[in-house]
């Protein structure tokens, strides 16, 4: 971040000294944390999800990190154990690694350790430890119990760039460019984000009806987007109020401007969904 920072100011020669040592430090973690295969040396949800989402493994093998960070989610049937920087990340981590539904498994686990659990409890503000208040109502008897916290909030981050699908373009400041990236699931049926950005205001989200999705976007003045419709083909869509193409395995348009519309048809009916994802 240092050397992006002095190359954005015009700044050569931090650039060139910070850009070395961030080499020289990615180099070293790789040599004492990691295998030649990829494997992290330290199984933790928080250290896998670093690996994923900084790209730490050698020559970019994430595909172990993914499976051991899968596995011991499963392993606690989805229930978080990460501290502060791992809470921020391993949904992130594992939609990254193509495993969607895991990180929306994970996201709205009702029981303790879970986001889900304070808001059973009633909770109407993030708390600063996962059970700060315990199922019988009572204060949990460990010390900094703040009822007001922001650390395990910071899974809002994935809620608009990966639930809904808004993400900056880093190349131009400011959300003149986004690329508009949304992840239905069938667990959650719906969701909407608005976001006030220097550019002006962007909204976003998607609707799960019995067989169709339908997405909705609304973008500023004087913006560029990018549409990805992940895992869809172009004559699935069943209505659309602009140009599509396919790219890939994605159905992709470039949005200007304006109020969009998309709907498709899921292959399965909700009522074929299995329980799981209901």
């Amino acid at each position: 971040l240092t050397a992006k920072a002095a190359k954005v100011l015009g700044k050569r020669r931090d650039f060139n000294k910070y850009d070395k040592l961030a080499r020289e430090t990615l180099k070293a973690i790789r040599e004492e944390y990691f295998t030649s295969k990829g494997r992290c040396g330290v199984q933790t949800q928080t250290a896998l999800s670093l690996s994923i989402v900084h790209d730490l493994p050698p020559n970019g093998m994430i595909k172990p990190s993914v499976e051991n960070l899968r596995k011991l989610l499963i392993d606690r049937n989805y229930h978080i154990c990460t501290g502060f920087i791992g809470s921020q990340i391993l949904c992130k981590a594992l939609t990254i690694g193509d495993n969607y539904d895991d990180a929306m498994s994970t996201f709205l686990q009702e029981t303790y350790p879970g986001w889900l659990y304070p808001i059973k409890m009633g909770a109407t503000t993030i708390w600063e430890r996962w059970g700060a208040l315990q199922p019988d109502g009572k204060v949990s008897p460990d010390g900094m119990n703040s009822f007001n916290h922001y650390c395990y909030g910071s899974i809002c981050e994935w809620i608009y760039c990966d639930v809904c699908g808004l993400n900056p373009v880093e190349e131009f400041p400011g959300f003149k460019r986004v690329i508009l990236r949304p992840h239905p699931s069938r667990q959650l049926k719906y969701a909407q984000a608005t976001y006030e950005s220097p550019m002006g205001r962007f909204e976003c989200g998607w609707r799960i009806t019995d067989r169709t999705v339908t997405y909705t976007f609304s973008i500023p003045f004087n913006v560029g987007a990018k549409l990805i419709l992940l895992n869809l083909k172009k004559n699935e869509v069943i209505s659309t109020s602009f140009d599509i193409k396919e790219e890939r395995n994605d159905v992709v348009a470039e949005l200007t401007h304006g109020e969009y519309e998309i709907v498709y048809k899921y292959k399965n009916s909700y009522s074929e969904i299995p329980n799981k994802y209901k």
